[in-house]
């Protein structure tokens, strides 16, 4: 599940358009970032809503099952963070120390496939939180309705 949703967003991060900001100059090279997050975050309630309304998914699946998707989420986090800090260590002048450079990043501006990795990182946790919020929210509505049907 959380496989899928970090993929959707990630391949949404690359199609969805948004309008394109220049970051700072570094060494006379300035990254250009592209800023959809609004834009990807809109269709992700929309396909929530629409998935809780045809009984495809239900959002309080991510209430039953929190406890699981917290400890894959953040196994998740840290692997990518791993991941990212192995592969910086062959970028010169990255951040000194292993800690600062696991947390920080050696990497200046990582990109994949396009997308800006730091920049990414955001997007499964805030659209995420959202969702898990609006799970937590329908939680006590779901349980009143299974006791009325019975």
């Amino acid at each position: 599940m959380v496989l899928v949703f970090v993929g959707a967003l990630f391949l949404g991060s690359m199609l969805v358009p948004g309008r394109h900001a220049a970051g700072p100059d570094i060494d006379g090279r300035s990254p250009t970032y592209k800023l959809n997050g609004l834009a990807l975050f809109l269709p992700v309630i929309v396909a929530a809503r629409l998935a809780q309304a045809s009984g495809w998914f239900f959002l309080s699946a991510l209430h039953t099952h929190f406890v699981a998707l917290f400890v894959v989420g953040n196994l998740f986090a840290f692997v990518a963070s791993g991941w990212l800090c192995w592969a910086g260590a062959r970028v010169p002048g990255g951040s000194p120390g292993l800690l600062r450079s696991f947390f920080f990043g050696r990497a200046l501006n990582p990109t994949w496939l396009g997308v800006d990795l730091k920049l990414f990182s955001y997007r499964p946790s805030l659209i995420g939180r959202w969702q898990f919020s609006a799970s937590f929210a329908l939680e006590p509505i779901s349980k009143s309705f299974e006791q009325y049907q019975q």
